[in-house]
């Protein structure tokens, strides 16, 4: 039982922690982040915070870490699941789960993230990308993989990025969908109505 309030405690402790470096990581660059603010806004002892870590960036790449790993194995179970690959399911888990954890995602996708953290969430997307592409439309061409690669950073990072600073306004789902439509049919997976193939004008 004591095993049991202990571990308690100290999720409790490092849930405090991690609440402070939130509200410090908005507000500052990571660099100027301090172990004082934290102790001050999570209101325990420096003793304390670093019974569970070394540093600030200890703390920042640990955080990154547990999301990573976390959704790194929701897209595994996701993959054995590809009952309906033209849904989409794996945008939709990865919108969804931004959407549950926004503090920790707005942090690991913003430009305060360390560097280690933010190149294996970039890497993590691009697979993921990679997956959803080959489960509905088959393997890309090697060949061609670095540029699709630069177009899942600046494209699919882009618009995670966006959804987070605005609050997530949008449903999970509609923007999963939005994103494997832009990607799968480009300017026809926005349009309202889209003109018939065989109305278009070539410029």
């Amino acid at each position: 039982m004591s095993n049991v309030k202990n571990n308690q405690q100290a999720q409790r402790t490092r849930s405090a922690i991690e609440q402070a470096f939130f509200k410090q990581a908005a507000q500052l660059p990571l660099q100027k982040i301090t172990v004082s603010q934290i102790v001050d806004d999570s209101c325990i002892s420096r003793g304390t915070f670093y019974l569970h870590y070394r540093d600030v960036y200890d703390l920042a790449e640990k955080i990154c870490d547990q999301v990573l790993s976390e959704l790194e194995k929701d897209i595994s179970r996701c993959m054995a699941d590809d009952s309906d690959p033209h849904g989409f399911p794996i945008l939709r888990l990865l919108f969804a789960y931004v959407a549950d954890h926004r503090e920790q995602a707005g942090f690991i996708f913003s430009k305060n993230a360390p560097a280690r953290a933010r190149a294996r969430a970039t890497e993590l997307m691009n697979e993921s990308f990679q997956k959803v592409i080959g489960h509905s439309y088959g393997k890309i061409d090697s060949a061609q993989q670095p540029f699709f690669q630069s177009y899942v950073n600046a494209g699919l990072l882009g618009l995670l990025e966006s959804w987070l600073a605005e609050g997530c306004p949008s449903d999970p789902g509609h923007m999963a969908m939005l994103a494997g439509m832009i990607t799968t049919r480009g300017v026809e997976g926005m349009q309202i109505n889209p003109i018939p193939e065989a109305e278009r004008v070539e410029s």
